[in-house]
This record gives C-alpha cells, sequence and structure tokens, in this order.
C-alpha cells in the first residue's frame, strides 16, 4: 500500500509543536525572554518577563540584532539585554531577546568604585591628619577632609572638658572652617543635650534623621536650620573624647553609608586628636611638676616649721614641766604630796606621748603600714568625726583584708585625708561619705559631701593646689582623677588607679 502523500497542514501542526515547545523552555528560564516580531512587536513573553511587568504588547527595548545593550526597568533593576535570530526553529522573522538582571554586579562595581575612592580620600585625610600635634589644627583638618567626604551644610568639633562640660572646638559655617580661641569657645553641660550625652555615654554614633520630630531639640554647637543631623563620636585612649556632628537642611539626608564613612574617619582623626591630646598633656605635665617641685619645697618647710612649733610648744614646755615637777618631788618626798605630785607628773606624761602620737600619725599613721588601707582609713576617718562634728560614713568592698602595694595605699590614704581636710576647712558640710572598692584589678576611692561646692576650676588658691596634688597622686600610679562640683551642690571626688604594683622593683 502506497504512503499517504504529506499534506501542509501537517508541517504547519509540526511546526506549531515545535514552536509550543521551544516557548515551553523559554518559560523556565530564569532570564527575561521576548520573542519580537518587526517593528518590536512582542509574540511571546516568557513567564519571568510576565510576573514581573505584566504581558507587553511592544518590547520595552529596542532590539539590537547581535548587540548587547543595558536596560533599566522601572523597577530600579538593570537589564543586559541580547538579541539573537531564531534559526531552524519554523518561527522565521522573529528576534529572541534575552534579558539578564545584573543589577547586583552593577551595584558592586559602584560600591567598589566609590569604596576606592572614599579610601583614597581617607588617606590623603590621614597623612594631612598626621602632620601636627597642635589640636586645634588637626580639628580644622579633621571638618575639612569630613567635607569631601560626606556633603554636609554646616558641622563641628567639640570636646570633653572637666567636670562633663563640653566645649566646641571649631565649626565649619557653610563657607569655611572657623577654629575657636581658647577665650572664645562655646561651652555647655553634655546632659543638657540628650544626642550629645548618648554618644558621649555609649561611644555610638546617633542618626537624627527629622529634628523637628524630636520633642525639645537643640543644636549643641549653636548653630541653626538642622533639618537632620549626625553626631559621631572621637576617641582618645580608647575613651570618648569628644564628637563631631554634621547638619543639613534637608529631612533624612544622612544615610548608613554616610555614618559609616563619618566613623571611618573619626577613627583615623582619634589617633591624631589621642596624639595632639598626649602632646598637649605632656606639655601640662612638665608645667604642673614645676609648680609641684615648687610647692615641695614649701610643704616640706612647712612641715618642719609644724614639728618644730609642735615639739616646742607641746611636748618642749610639758618636758619642762616635768623636770620642774621632778625638782619638787625631791624636795618634798617622804610627805603626801610626793603621791600627788607624782600624779601629775603621769598625767603630763601621758599628755606629752599623747601629743607625740600624734604628731606621729599626722607625719604617717603607723596603722597604714601595720594594717594596711582600710584601718588606716577607718582611724582617720573616726577621729575627722569626732573632731569636725561631721557625719562620717566609710565603706570599703572587695577589699577582703587583703594589702594593696604600698604605693597604692600611700596614695589612696592621701588623696582621701587631702580631700576630707578639703571637706572641714572650705565645704561647710554637714556629711561626708568615703568609699573604697577594688574591682578588676582597679581600686576606686571617693570622697562625696553635701557642702557649698564650688565652680570647677575655680577653687581657691590651696585648695586648687590640693586638688592639683591628688591629681599627680593619680596620675603617677597610671590613675585618674574624676572631680565633680557646682556651687551648691556639694562636691564627689573620685580617684581610680591600677591595684598592680607600679614599682615591683623597689
Amino acid at each position: 500500500m502506497a504512503p499517504s502523500p504529506r499534506r501542509p497542514d501537517d508541517d504547519l501542526g509540526k511546526a506549531t509543536a515545535e514552536r509550543q515547545r521551544f516557548f515551553a523552555l523559554l518559560d523556565e528560564l530564569p532570564l527575561l525572554a521576548l520573542a519580537c516580531g518587526p517593528g518590536g512587536a512582542v509574540h511571546f513573553a516568557n513567564r519571568t518577563f510576565r510576573e514581573r511587568f505584566g504581558a507587553p504588547t511592544t518590547a520595552p527595548w529596542k532590539s539590537r540584532l547581535g548587540e548587547r545593550h543595558e536596560w533599566v526597568a522601572a523597577d530600579g533593576h538593570t537589564y543586559q539585554v541580547d538579541t539573537h535570530p531564531f534559526a531552524g526553529s519554523g518561527i522565521d522573522g522573529l528576534t529572541l531577546d534575552l534579558g539578564l538582571d545584573i543589577t547586583e554586579r552593577k551595584v558592586a562595581l559602584e560600591a567598589e568604585e566609590r569604596a576606592r575612592a572614599t579610601a583614597e580620600s581617607l588617606r590623603e585625610a590621614t597623612v594631612a591628619l598626621t602632620r601636627s600635634l597642635d589640636r586645634e589644627t588637626v580639628l580644622a583638618t579633621l571638618l575639612d577632609h569630613l567635607r569631601r567626604l560626606v556633603l554636609f551644610d554646616r558641622a563641628s568639633v567639640m570636646l570633653i572638658e572637666e567636670t562633663s562640660r563640653v566645649s566646641v572646638r571649631a565649626v565649619f559655617d557653610g563657607e569655611r572652617v572657623v577654629p575657636f580661641a581658647a577665650a572664645e569657645r562655646p561651652e555647655f553641660l553634655a546632659a543638657a543635650h540628650p544626642a550629645v550625652q548618648e554618644i558621649l555615654t555609649t561611644g555610638a554614633s546617633v542618626l537624627i534623621p527629622d529634628t523637628a520630630a524630636l520633642p525639645g531639640w537643640s543644636p549643641p554647637d549653636g548653630q541653626t536650620g538642622a533639618a537632620s543631623w549626625l553626631g559621631v563620636p572621637l576617641f582618645a585612649r580608647g575613651v570618648v573624647a569628644g564628637l563631631f556632628s554634621l547638619s543639613k537642611q534637608e529631612v533624612r539626608y544622612f544615610s548608613e553609608e554616610h555614618v559609616r564613612v563619618a566613623e571611618t574617619l573619626s577613627s583615623q582623626a582619634s589617633v591624631a586628636v589621642e596624639n595632639a591630646i598626649l602632646f598637649e598633656q605632656m606639655q601640662a605635665a612638665t608645667e604642673r611638676m614645676q609648680t609641684l617641685s615648687r610647692r615641695l619645697v614649701e610643704v616640706q618647710e612647712n612641715e618642719r616649721r609644724t614639728v618644730a612649733r609642735e615639739l616646742h610648744d607641746e611636748a618642749g614646755q610639758a618636758l619642762v614641766s616635768l623636770r620642774y615637777g621632778l625638782q619638787l618631788l625631791e624636795r618634798e618626798t617622804g610627805g603626801e604630796g610626793v603621791a600627788s605630785r607624782v600624779a601629775e607628773l603621769k598625767q603630763t606624761t601621758d599628755a606629752v606621748i599623747d601629743s607625740l602620737h600624734r604628731l606621729a600619725a599626722a607625719l604617717r599613721p603607723a596603722s597604714l603600714d601595720l594594717v594596711g588601707l582600710e584601718a588606716a582609713l577607718r582611724q582617720y576617718l573616726r577621729s575627722v568625726g569626732e573632731k569636725g562634728g561631721l557625719t562620717v560614713r566609710f565603706k570599703a568592698r572587695g577589699l577582703g583584708g587583703a594589702r594593696l602595694p604600698a604605693a597604692v595605699e600611700t596614695a589612696l590614704y592621701r588623696v582621701v585625708q587631702e580631700a576630707v581636710t578639703n571637706v572641714v576647712r572650705h565645704a561647710a558640710a554637714t556629711r561626708v561619705d568615703v568609699l573604697v572598692e577594688r574591682r578588676d584589678g582597679r581600686v576606686v576611692a571617693m570622697v562625696e559631701d553635701d557642702g557649698k561646692g564650688f565652680v570647677a576650676g575655680a577653687a581657691p588658691g590651696a585648695e586648687r593646689l590640693g586638688l592639683l596634688g591628688m591629681r599627680e597622686r593619680a596620675d603617677a600610679l597610671g590613675g585618674t582623677l574624676t572631680i565633680e562640683s557646682a556651687p551648691g551642690e556639694g562636691t564627689t571626688i573620685a580617684v581610680e588607679v591600677p591595684c598592680d604594683d607600679p614599682h615591683p622593683d623597689r
């Protein structure tokens, strides 16, 4: 039997089936796929395209046969589009456009370029920051180079002063960087600005997208017009030494990328700021050393004068009286008067002994050498409470009866002694609390009173020298001294030192 002749309908059916299978394969591709005719008319869009952009009637791009181009879609994604002719598929006259999503790759390349440019800017900033040991020059350089990385409208650099006060050292006023001379620096209490207080307390940056939405907001540096604000901490010796702030008149201007760039420059600038601070401290320490040397000579002379006067006025007169009484005793031997005279002489002798004991204790209490810091402070504070009319409370934590290095015990005893002496002489206080606590390899001694207080940095001359001596004792042991005081609010003095022996070879 002869085979049936092929019919045109059979060929058309095969072509249609082949096209459907091909389109079914395109539907499974994770790419955009369009089969386009002349003029860009779309004959087929695969599932990926339809799910993202719907069913188009014309191609959203201009097909370029044999060429590759990029198409940015309405959703912000970028696609790399390649156009190919159909061949042997029974779909003559159509082209196949394939779109690959290259958004992540493109973003990565752009990020790499930005990172490279940022790194170069940071390198230039680092070089510039390390050229000077003058702190004001370093801070002005910081703002100048920060402006090249973040396009802010206003900026300022602030550093912590004593007693939680913050001073504005330099500002960018919209045109140039303006450093402030010492007498012109605006100052404020950190506690008056919660954003600043948070930065100084946590050591973390603070970003305020919209200052108008923050109740009670006021610019710490006094520069108005900030719609968005960014504060970044500056560090020295591992602790927060200050901050720099950036502001923009545009709401929600600063991004997380701005924060990262600013923090990176902060870490670079912190090294330069720390070097400048160390240089200043070295100069100040030299001046303090000279002052202390002069003061030491004065103190030594005063101590010698005090000892001589005490020995002459008290011990000397008592001994003269004792000698005179002995002469009388010789003349009256054998009578009842002898017993009475002897009793008087015993009292005089006891008074001499007590006077000498007090004198020795004032020079250096024996209990400090024999039983340690806690017992010596208890003894000293008990006598202060009995003589000074003060309510004195003392608490020791973490000592556990263990002895501290001799240098540490002596320094802490003298700091507490000087602080309590200042309270008795100057504070007009009714109460003084003393705390000594050992924790994590360090010892903290704190003296707090309810007296009249004073303005930090404006203590009377004698009291100021006492505070200077306390600070030097803390510095000598690698520790710190903190003074908090205000008129009418009492005074708190805290010294913190390592409890390891700073001079083990002595």
